[in-house]
């Protein structure tokens, strides 16, 4: 069972497979764009966050009846602007009564105490409008005091407590990656990419991908989990380097991120290079990009006369027909770029 922490304590610190980002020590900062990121991957293992969170709850309820509500819209407490919910959806109990709870799941980047009052209004909104139990659950990426605790929210009048509020919060930051990687719930692997660890980045990024490469998912859930390993995991030239080599002694790990690598780079460079207007300039510099992306993770490094050879090349065309080859190729030579000029 999990602690109550005290309220006033405060701690100020800071589709499936086809969605992209658009998200040193042991866990990366905040990104821009990690609500993005975050909601798609709890939409995609709703009931794994239960199971992690608050596992004597999840074990009440049906997690094969997830039905999510359509987005939910608050006035924001206190700055008074509008928040769309992250995540709130109906499940049904286990007692065989078939009765309906609420869960909402928010993603906070840093850990801050005013979460506390911001989420009892949350909890207000929910409970007036549905008439139904709600589970708060807020996902702290950063900070907090301990890993999984019950913060509470209490609601005074002239000093007489008139109301108690208590909310789950999940501190990635002060949970431990070791722990988690035994955990059979498989969004774990992915969510130790945020958290402690006793090992160095390339150790825990390994560790992760070898985890989600044999986690019990589809290939497009495996693919999320992968990306959010790569997207906190974060590592300089020195470490990708090492990151490589020990991908070459894992198979499983090596196919799995050649093949997501190999995705998203085709996706980035086909889509960007579509929408940049067909043999525009931006358009044909980003297929180039998913070439040489794809062609480094298959062969390690990319010479010089390759990459002039492709920037001669002036057809979105024929760089797509370079990508499609370059999935494939065991060597640059296969390619047949000698006497590629500019058309």
């Amino acid at each position: 069972m999990m602690d109550a922490e005290d309220p006033n304590g405060d701690t100020t610190i800071s589709e499936a497979a086809e969605d992209k980002a658009d998200a040193a020590g042991d866990v990366a900062g905040p990104r821009k764009g990690h609500d993005l990121v975050f909601k798609t991957v709890f939409r995609h293992f709703f009931g794994d966050v239960i199971e992690l969170a608050e596992p004597g709850f999840a074990a009440r309820v049906d997690l094969t009846t997830v039905e999510f509500l359509d987005q939910e819209t608050f006035s924001d407490f206190p700055e008074g602007t509008r928040k769309a919910a992250d995540l709130v959806a109906r499940l049904t109990s286990r007692d065989g009564e078939g009765r309906i709870v609420l869960v909402q799941i928010e993603v906070e980047g840093e850990f801050r105490s005013a979460m506390d009052e911001r989420a009892f209004y949350y909890f207000l909104y929910l409970r007036a409008k549905y008439r139904l139990p709600v589970l708060l659950i807020v996902v702290f990426l950063r900070g907090g005091q301990k890993a999984l605790a019950m913060r509470e929210h209490v609601d005074l009048t002239e000093g007489v407590e008139v109301c108690r509020f208590r909310y789950v919060a999940f501190c990635l930051g002060q949970s431990r990656a070791e722990e988690y990687l035994e955990r059979p719930q498989p969004l774990a692997a992915g969510l130790a990419a945020l958290m402690k660890s006793q090992w160095d980045p390339v150790q825990k990024k390994m560790r992760c991908l070898r985890s989600i490469s044999h986690a019990p998912v589809d290939e497009a859930r495996r693919f999320l989990l992968a990306k959010l390993v790569d997207l906190y995991v974060e590592l300089d030239e020195a470490q990708t380097q090492r990151f490589i080599a020990e991908t070459r002694k894992d198979e499983e790990v090596r196919k799995m991120v050649i093949t997501w690598e190999e995705t998203l780079a085709e996706r980035e460079a086909r889509g960007e290079a579509r929408g940049e207007a067909r043999g525009e300039a931006r358009g044909l510099e980003a297929m180039r990009n998913g070439i040489v992306r794809v062609l480094q993770r298959r062969l390690t490094s990319v010479p010089l006369p390759t990459r002039e050879k492709l920037n001669a090349i002036q057809s979105v065309e024929r760089l797509e027909e370079i990508l499609d080859q370059a999935l494939t190729v065991s060597s640059v030579d296969e390619l047949r770029l000698d006497g590629e000029t500019s058309n």
